[in-house]
C-alpha cells in the first residue's frame, strides 16, 4: 500500500470509531426531551412543521447563492 491509501485507512478507522461510539449524556439528553415533544403534537402538527422547515432551509440555500455573490471593488473609485 502507498503513503496516501495509508492516511485514508487510518482515517477511516478514526471515522467509524468516532461514528460507532455509545452517545453521550447531552445526547441521550436531546433524544428524550425530543421525544416527549414529538409525543405532544399529531402526526399532522409535526408533518407541517417538517414541510415548513424544510421550505425555509431551501430557500435560504437558493438565496445564498446569491447573497454570496459580489464584484470585486479593486481599481474602482469613490467618483
Amino acid at each position: 500500500m502507498n503513503l496516501y491509501q495509508e492516511q485514508i485507512n487510518r482515517e477511516l478507522e478514526a471515522w467509524h470509531k468516532d461514528i460507532v461510539k455509545p452517545a453521550g449524556f447531552m445526547e441521550n439528553a436531546a433524544r428524550s426531551v425530543q421525544l416527549k415533544i414529538r409525543k405532544l403534537y399529531p402526526q399532522k402538527a409535526q408533518d407541517a412543521i417538517t414541510v415548513a422547515l424544510k421550505t425555509f432551509t431551501d430557500a435560504v440555500m437558493f438565496g445564498s447563492r446569491f447573497a454570496t455573490k459580489f464584484e470585486s471593488s479593486v481599481g474602482m473609485s469613490l467618483a
